[in-house]
């Protein structure tokens, strides 16, 4: 048993945080967290391939400046690595999901958001500062998919998320998945809020490749957003859409400033 003072800072490895776990947690809160899947094959082969990594010393270099930094997805992490998702993270002790958040946002890491999270999407992305990504279930309900797609687009508060969340909306396409028009353009209304013009047509005409049109005023305040920044170009592939489309006439609504 363990001693009645066992406390943090007795905590060493992952086998001292377990059995304290063990000692605090009811046990079917302990078998939750600790349990592996089926058998714990899958389990077994990590733990190995972690045991069969090897560390080089290196001696007699200079160590003043030393950093852990990685880049990932062209953003700058603080650590080599994340935190993985995992659903009802409050069943081990209230706030667990958002202590998470704060661990990511204070080492700009990114912190996995479980579809059965116990806080929602959109509080772990604000408490995380952008360093979230949200990990899907597919169910055979297609709309509730895209409902959470576009949640994230919606409350994405940086480009790497909005690529994950592309990437996640090209694997629902290819497993043939239905997705439909709204959260297309959520997340054209995503990339243009960070200020990304190019992802924002390029998720437009993503829409038409899939033989979706996009609403005439998502177009016409597209073409308004790159009139004002000058982006002639992309002006005229939003126009041009707008003529295919048959919506030309709508640019007549230009009239009056955007706000």
């Amino acid at each position: 048993m363990l001693p009645a003072m066992l406390g943090r800072a007795t905590v060493h490895s992952c086998a001292d945080a377990r059995a304290l776990a063990r000692h605090r947690l009811p046990w079917m809160v302990f078998d939750y967290i600790d349990g592996a899947a089926g058998e714990g094959y899958g389990e077994r082969l990590n733990r190995e391939a972690l045991q069969a990594v090897r560390l080089q010393p290196r001696v007699l270099n200079n160590v003043e400046e030393r950093s852990l930094n990685v880049d990932l997805l062209g953003r700058e992490a603080g650590l080599p690595f994340g935190i993985s998702p995992m659903g009802m993270c409050n069943l081990a002790t209230p706030g667990a999901d958002l202590m998470l958040a704060r661990l990511a946002a204070k080492h700009r890491i990114p912190v996995g958001v479980s579809t059965v999270a116990s806080t929602s999407l959109e509080k772990m992305i604000e408490v995380a500062e952008g360093h979230a990504w949200f990990q899907l279930y597919f169910s055979n309900d297609a709309a509730a998919a895209d409902a959470l797609l576009g949640r994230c687009a919606a409350a994405a508060r940086s480009a790497e998320a909005l690529e994950v969340a592309d990437a996640a909306m090209a694997a629902a396409a290819a497993a043939h998945v239905p997705v439909f028009d709204r959260t297309y353009q959520t997340l054209m209304l995503a990339w243009e809020r960070i200020g990304e013009r190019t992802k924002c047509i390029d998720k437009m005409l993503e829409m038409k490749e899939r033989g979706w049109s996009p609403d005439a005023q998502i177009l016409l305040d597209l073409y308004q957003w790159c009139m004002e920044e000058g982006d002639q170009d992309s002006a005229a592939v939003v126009e041009k859409e707008l003529v295919l489309s048959g919506k030309a006439q709508y640019l007549a609504a230009l009239a009056s400033p955007r706000c």
